[in-house]
């Protein structure tokens, strides 16, 4: 699990163990999603799973799906709302804009559009292969918001971020003149009530980094 201040650089940091560029990354504040990447299952394309959230003509949340497809050479709906779907068409152009581009710039644009949106719901899943994982030994990254950030909403994902950990190791990004403040104090009371909401959230801290960037 990745956290620390805003922009100090765990997004690029994540990105470079992937080996590709596949998380939006800025100099300002940039990620108000969570990120949850993880390897496919065996047999299993790349995919990039969320939710778009009900609007006043919607009973529920839609689930969606976006798989790569190799003969086409981008990504395609396997599950989501019908095609008269506002927020699908705005993806779906997204796709069209990207499809001659390499995989992992596809999934970085996908990625960079559902992070501004408000209608997709803040957990986004991407299912894309991490190097660090062994035949014995498979990781789950997350992605968080920073833990200064002034945004109520980018809290909240944050703290839920948190209370999704069991025995995980919190890899916390710092930029050099950022060592300190109150970003650092936040994510000490987030993961507190993290623990306190549920007795499973586990953070690892004496296997956990401080990365000065």
């Amino acid at each position: 699990c990745f956290a620390g201040v805003c922009s100090a650089g765990k997004s690029t940091l994540i990105n470079a163990i992937l080996g590709y560029q596949i998380l939006p990354e800025a100099m300002e504040s940039t990620t108000a999603k969570m990120f949850r990447i993880e390897s496919p299952k065996p047999g299993n394309p790349v995919q990039i799973v969320f939710d778009i959230i009900k609007d006043k003509d919607d009973e529920k949340n839609h689930g969606v799906i976006l798989s790569w497809d190799e003969t086409s050479g981008c990504f395609v709906f396997g599950a989501g709302p019908n095609k008269e779907n506002a927020t699908r068409r705005a993806i779906q152009g997204v796709i069209d804009a990207n499809r001659c581009g390499e995989q992992h710039r596809q999934v970085y644009k996908i990625l960079e559009a559902l992070n501004s949106r408000k209608d997709v719901n803040a957990n986004i899943e991407v299912h894309f292969p991490v190097p660090l994982d062994s035949e014995h030994v498979q990781f789950v990254i997350y992605d968080t918001p920073g833990t200064d950030s002034n945004v109520v909403e980018h809290q909240r994902v944050l703290q839920d971020a948190l209370s999704e950990q069991t025995h995980s190791i919190l890899v916390f990004v710092a930029a050099p003149n950022k060592t300190e403040g109150e970003g650092n104090s936040a994510l000490l009371s987030y993961l507190k009530a993290a623990g306190k909401k549920d007795s499973k959230t586990s953070i690892d801290l004496d296997r956990s980094l401080f990365v000065i960037n």
